[in-house]
């Protein structure tokens, strides 16, 4: 009788997680399409247009060029650094080289800009290179489309990489031998072993890394170079900030909505595993022997190591160290900046603790979805529903939101207040793809080995969370706490409204430094931008999350 009540009780506390979650969720979406829908009935009610439909077409076109293009150079780097990467017999050396490649997960937008700046500007390592070896008469030119590739491949090379090493390190042992025996080299083991593998996740991460550089806005921003270089999310900020010009956001918003949508679609269609599962990595030596490589395949791999290095590792390192420069000393004992960094670090701090949050409680009501038998259309429905959830705030333009939201509480908070609150909500729907992604893979484990022993027992509710799933969950749970106080740092797209001298963070701070040519400056905050991510990572993941984080 008492495994019956138990039992019930345990069905009960299930269905108020899912009750929950499906709530929370709900209202973020209602707020997202409240704020997106506020725009543009603001927009659409003027009829002034600065910009003319030659004018949209143009950024609707070099929007969707500068997206693809970055997607397959992205893609054939990481693709083919993985397969270096995973012939490579050195454990340490893997490890390394994966941490490395990490650090582009944790690296504010704004701070990557500057760091391409200080490798391919005009002043940049690069040109300073060819001017001395006499190599040509033309100086690189990073503002533009040139710069723009660069960032981003500079973002998703890594990302990438991380996620096609688990794919082809997951390939079975078995599999492996079989290469052997049938003598399988080059395309034919591609196509054969490594292929079947790669095309399960490559429509998904392409699609992500694809709207992920669509509605970009930092790095066009800092490195566009101009109305011939602008995206409709860059468009829409100006049309907004600098115009006033509603009607032309509205206009802007609506088309790329409308492409983020199909292509969500596009993706539904494709996807065959669940989002949980991207970014799981594993590290293993399965004891193959590296083939003996032509001097062809050497040089290839030495070129495309080269190339690796000097976009994703070299930006880092010039930034840490042009920003130990003798401006360092009086930022630090600038009382303005030190408050900037108190006001950003708030900001953050309450982000990422609420986007911890907040996903694990859409984690669980997937979870309760995902473990069920039954496989109705109700249950399909409402997975859609989390996925559609979990992606919007990749789909839905940054500024739309932010303006949108602004349009909405203006009238019924002071303006003091409500900048920090539409910037705390961006920046928990910017960490929710990443912070689910992280906590749902292990709730489904804990879930599945742990629930009928918990039934059985008697054991839940706040009791089991506390001692079975919480000192479990520690490690995903400071991880999260890490990358999204890190995320929530480095962003510069809703304060990019909202900047102004009465209210900055550190990105902000930086872009100002940067548009009055305060290079020097503008390196040394980006240096503490950087410790300060790193510190923050460290606290949440290590110390929050334990040893095994």
């Amino acid at each position: 009788m008492a495994k019956s009540f138990d039992t019930i009780t345990f069905k009960y506390q299930n269905k108020v997680i899912d009750n929950l979650g499906f709530s929370i969720t709900l209202i973020l979406i209602l707020i997202v399409i409240g704020s997106i829908l506020s725009l543009l009935m603001s927009g659409f009610g003027h009829s002034t247009s600065f910009l003319s439909n030659r004018e949209i077409f143009e950024i609707v076109k070099f929007t969707i060029i500068q997206s693809t293009i970055s997607v397959l150079i992205s893609l054939f780097l990481g693709v083919f650094v993985a397969k270096i990467l995973i012939s490579i017999k050195s454990r340490s050396l893997k490890i390394i080289f994966l941490s490395f490649s990490s650090v582009a997960f944790v690296i504010p937008t704004v701070v990557a800009g500057i760091g391409i700046i200080k490798v391919w500007g005009g002043n940049g390592l690069l040109n300073y290179i060819e001017f001395i070896f006499g190599f040509g008469d033309k100086e690189l030119v990073v503002f533009g489309l040139f710069g723009i590739l660069l960032a981003h491949v500079f973002f998703n090379a890594p990302l990438f990489l991380r996620v096609f090493y688990s794919c082809l390190d997951s390939i079975p042992e078995n599999y492996l031998k079989n290469s052997k025996q049938f003598n399988l080299k080059g395309f034919y083991y591609f196509k054969l072993i490594e292929w079947p593998f790669i095309k399960q996740i490559l429509p998904l991460i392409c699609g992500i890394v694809f709207l992920q550089c669509f509605t970009s806005f930092s790095l066009i921003l800092m490195l566009g170079g101009g109305p011939s270089a602008s995206t409709l999310e860059v468009a829409i900020y100006t049309a907004v900030r600098y115009d006033f010009d509603l009607n032309s956001a509205a206009k802007l918003a609506t088309i790329q909505l409308l492409i983020c949508l199909i292509i969500l679609i596009i993706l539904d269609i494709f996807q065959k595993n669940d989002f949980s599962n991207i970014q799981v990595i594993t590290i293993a030596n399965k004891g193959q022997t590296p083939k003996r490589k032509s001097f062809l395949n050497h040089f290839f791999t030495i070129i495309l190591l080269s190339v690796y290095f000097i976009i994703v590792f070299s930006p880092l390192v010039l930034l840490i160290i042009a920003g130990v420069n003798p401006e360092l000393i009086s930022i630090l004992k600038n009382q303005k900046i030190i408050n900037v960094f108190f006001n950003s670090i708030s900001i953050a701090l309450c982000s990422s603790f609420l986007s911890v949050l907040v996903s694990w409680f859409i984690c669980e009501a997937r979870t309760n979805l995902i473990i069920k038998n039954k496989f109705g259309n109700k249950r399909i429905l409402l997975l859609k529903f989390y996925n559609f959830s979990i992606l919007m705030y990749l789909a839905v333009p940054a500024i739309v939101m932010g303006t949108g939201l602004f349009i909405i509480l203006k009238g019924f908070l002071s303006y003091s207040y409500f900048p920090v609150l539409i910037l705390i909500f961006s920046n928990v729907m910017l960490c929710l793809p990443f912070t689910v992604n992280i906590i749902q893979s292990k709730s489904i484990f804990l879930r599945r080995k742990h629930d009928l022993l918990c039934s059985s027992l008697g054991i839940s509710g706040i009791n089991r969370f506390l001692k079975i799933d919480f000192p479990s969950l520690k490690p995903v749970f400071g991880f999260s706490l890490g990358i999204s106080a890190c995320l929530s740092l480095g962003d510069l797209s809703v304060i990019a409204l909202f900047g102004s001298q009465n209210f900055q963070t550190i990105p902000w701070l930086i872009y100002q430094y940067m548009a009055s040519y305060k290079m020097s400056e503008a390196a040394s905050i980006s240096t503490l931008l950087i410790i300060l991510c790193f510190l923050l990572f460290f606290i949440f993941s290590r110390i929050v999350g334990g040893k095994n984080a």
